[in-house]
């Protein structure tokens, strides 16, 4: 029996597109922005983009205050082209405005970022799909920050300041250590001391407190500020810090193992002795006996 020989598809890359020719492509493309709307937007930015960072800005400008503005839920069947909208916001101004002006991109990816909690009140995503696109938004800007000159650098942390403070979500936390290990130390003092202002204005937490919106606040600015300790080395300054939280949430094996980095190894078993748990005493003890200096 003969055998039907089957058509190749035809490849798609970018040869084969350029063999259409300008027109074609146009046409298709064209066509293309009309049936998807996300699409549409992405041609839109890159045709800004010919006129340079500026008017790329501008697009992005409108879709962050539509972001910024709108409250209504997102049906379930026009998630993933809103997912897809939010992916394409954030490749826009990484790529398109960042690849020219990282600056200018920075303030863009900040207001993006602090659309999150906003926007993930606005559907369901118990695929954690919307959450990915945000904490890749979080990742470029760590890279952002990199290519920033260092003479603007130092004005970075009262550009970050509102969105540390409202980071539901962690996002930003995650990439604090990137940032603070390129900021200049004098910026790296004014910050920690604007966020142990922000830290009193709280007030005392006890431990019946009740008002947990204000608990989670109190306990992610202390986080940042243990971010600004290691970069420093500052163990002590991390372990004050540790223990101004609520009694239940005192990581005694946080402390103790930067007590075991800095030698301190006695202090280092008694933090985790306080914490009334064998397992966690016999693992410190183990990292003690393996340190050679605990030997001397």
């Amino acid at each position: 029996m003969d055998k039907k020989r089957v058509a190749r598809r035809p490849a798609l890359n970018e040869d084969a597109l350029a063999k259409l020719g300008t027109e074609k492509l146009a046409r298709l493309i064209v066509d293309e922005a009309g049936r998807n709307p996300t699409f549409r937007k992405l041609v839109t930015a890159t045709l800004a983009a010919a006129k340079g960072p500026e008017a790329v800005a501008v697009v992005i400008d409108k879709r962050l205050a539509s972001l910024e503005r709108t409250k209504g839920f997102v049906d379930w069947p026009k998630a993933k082209e809103f997912a897809a909208d939010l992916a394409n916001t954030v490749v826009i101004i990484v790529s398109e405005i960042g690849g020219v002006d990282a600056d200018r991109a920075l303030d863009r990816l900040v207001r993006f970022l602090m659309t999150a909690g906003q926007v993930l009140n606005r559907i369901d995503d118990s695929s954690g799909r919307i959450q990915s696109i945000y904490g890749d938004a979080a990742s470029a800007l760590a890279e952002l920050v990199a290519k920033v000159g260092e003479d603007r650098r130092a004005s970075l942390p009262d550009r970050f300041h509102e969105l540390t403070l409202s980071d539901e979500y962690d996002f930003f936390c995650e990439i604090m250590p990137k940032i603070i290990a390129l900021l200049p130390r004098a910026a790296i003092d004014s910050w920690d001391a604007r966020l142990e202002k922000e830290i009193q204005s709280l007030a005392p937490i006890g431990k019946e407190d009740r008002d947990w919106e204000r608990q989670i606040k109190a306990n992610r600015i202390i986080g940042l500020r243990q971010t600004i300790a290691d970069q420093r080395k500052d163990v002590d300054a991390f372990i004050s810090l540790e223990r101004s939280r609520s009694a239940h949430r005192v990581d005694r094996m946080a402390i103790a193992e930067r007590l075991l980095d800095a030698g301190r190894f006695e202090e280092a078993l008694e933090s985790v002795r306080q914490a009334g748990q064998s397992a966690q005493v016999r693992a410190v003890s183990d990292q003690v006996v393996s340190y050679p200096q605990a030997a001397k």
